[in-house]
């Protein structure tokens, strides 16, 4: 075991100014060692000097507390596990070997921005928990879908190395493990709205089919009206050149007594397959009604409003 004399680097009888001038060497020495070992590019290029000159020699730094050495300013930190003093950008403690600081790196944070970015969850993997919330809440708005576009763009330009140095990685499984449940509820929340919602308005483009068949109709009989006098059958709408079917309507008929027509969809019409629209004539007023049919009448949810 070394003495401390021996570590410094200084005879027994040296007097404070010398003990203080050697231990301020050897500790520039050590910085210098230090930055060369924990930086990979560095350390590389030493062993490969190493390997090829024998007789390399190491330069002594300036034997003076006055004179800063290169790694002076070296940015350091404590590892987490044995707080030991370490460079800031060391991934792994040389003393402990704990894992301290794990660069991003950029096709991950590429894709996540990308594909997940109007959720927040390349704000989590950065560790930005508080962006990635305030995210997550406003996903619905789409606003943070285009600031993450815009971030996209960004890192796209940004090389490897300028990623790797300014942002840090978090550990992915928590951030996955925050973020999935909230992003499947919100997902469920917004199928659970636009599915029936969606579903409702293809019904409706099918009912609205029915509709301008039946306003076509409604034409056509009120000029025979003008002409004879008399409201027509089905025969007749026939026979007058009427539309009385298509895609979604099985059929449009004719009451001669109650002054209707009645427009029936087709069985390929999904849930209102078979249901009813119905436009009745009023002789007195000259006006018509719209509404559901009978029977099987048409539900008003999904009837034009002037139907309901």
């Amino acid at each position: 075991m070394k003495t401390h004399y021996e570590i410094i680097g200084v005879e027994p009888d040296a007097n404070t100014v010398d003990i203080k001038v050697a231990a301020q060497a050897q500790n520039n020495k050590i910085k210098t060692a230090f930055k060369i070992l924990t930086n990979t590019e560095a350390k590389e290029q030493y062993d490969l000097e190493l390997n090829s000159t024998p007789q390399l020699i190491i330069a002594d730094t300036p034997d003076t507390p006055y004179a800063s050495p290169e790694t002076i300013n070296l940015a350091t930190a404590n590892c987490s596990a044995c707080n030991a003093i370490i460079s800031q950008k060391a991934e792994i403690c040389p003393k402990c070997g704990v894992r301290n600081r794990r660069p991003a790196r950029k096709l991950t944070l590429l894709l996540l921005t990308l594909f997940t970015g109007g959720f927040g969850v390349h704000r989590f993997y950065l560790g930005n928990y508080l962006w990635g919330i305030i995210y997550l809440l406003f996903c619905w708005t789409f606003i943070p879908t285009l600031l993450s576009w815009i971030e996209y763009i960004i890192f796209i330009f940004r090389s490897h190395e300028k990623i790797e140095e300014n942002y840090e990685s978090h550990d992915s499984a928590a951030a996955i493990a925050i973020t999935l449940p909230i992003l499947l509820f919100f997902i469920g929340l917004v199928a659970a709205v636009s599915i029936p919602a969606y579903t409702d308005y293809m019904y409706k483009i099918k009912v609205r089919e029915a509709t301008n068949l039946l306003n076509s109709a409604k034409t056509m009989v009120e000029k025979r009206l003008q002409e004879v006098g008399t409201f027509p059958s089905t025969s007749d709408l026939k026979a007058m050149g009427v539309t009385t079917s298509s895609e979604h309507v099985l059929s449009i008929e004719a009451n001669v007594q109650q002054n209707y027509l009645q427009a029936t969809m087709h069985e390929n019409s999904g849930t209102v397959a078979g249901k009813t629209i119905r436009l009745t004539y009023d002789p007195n007023s000259s006006n018509w009604k719209c509404a559901s049919g009978s029977p099987n009448g048409m539900e008003l949810r999904h009837l034009p409003r002037n139907c309901r």
